[in-house]
């Protein structure tokens, strides 16, 4: 937050060296976000295209989420996005921003999704898990999944996108805590997607 706090008192082409000295301290390479940098990258590994997942980009919606700040979750929701479509300006045949959006507001959702392929994105990430208390098959989401075909996007759960409860017994067996870690990854995580995918194929 210094960090942050620093860059908004600096002038932009100091702005510009400052981040990219913080970058440069955390071992990030700019062919991790910039488009051209990416592609040459690539172009080495002979990958024509990606899609470029948010990663770190999703975590301060979780944590404004989890403290209450609805309001906020969505604001850095759509920052991310901004910020992810201005990266891969240019790029988008071959880097592909996932758009991130929150079911639980469907009016912000669909507007944010026609915002964003008109920049360039052509997936959509969604939380693999109920929204407002509906499962993602019930009617009330018709209007997203038909948008989502109408703008000819593709939708994308992450393993991580969801959380299923698993219970605490699992740890509490004088073992390390790693060890329900793995036990999560290779076993927890791909419910969450499956159950979506199960209660959509279910439901038609």
């Amino acid at each position: 937050w210094d960090d942050m706090e620093q860059l908004n008192a600096n002038d932009s082409n100091e702005t510009h060296d400052r981040v990219a000295e913080m970058q440069a301290a955390r071992g990030w390479s700019p062919a991790q976000y910039e488009g051209q940098a990416r592609l040459a990258w690539a172009d080495k590994k002979g990958i024509d295209v990606q899609v470029m997942l948010p990663t770190l980009g999703y975590m301060p919606y979780r944590t404004a989420m989890q403290q209450g700040l609805r309001e906020v979750a969505f604001e850095a929701l759509a920052a991310y996005n901004t910020w992810a479509a201005q990266q891969l300006e240019g790029c988008t045949d071959r880097l592909i921003p996932v758009t991130l959006v929150d079911l639980g507001d469907l009016d912000w959702s669909l507007n944010e999704i026609a915002r964003m392929r008109a920049r360039g994105s052509r997936v959509v990430q969604i939380r693999a898990e109920p929204a407002g208390g509906k499962s993602l098959a019930h009617p009330d989401f018709e209007r997203f999944w038909s948008t989502v075909v109408d703008l000819d996007m593709t939708i994308m759960l992450h393993v991580g996108g969801g959380r299923a409860a698993v219970d605490p017994g699992w740890i509490d067996n004088d073992g390390h805590p790693m060890d329900f870690s793995l036990m999560y990854n290779a076993f927890v995580r791909r419910l969450v997607p499956e159950l979506t995918l199960s209660a959509l194929i279910l439901r038609g």
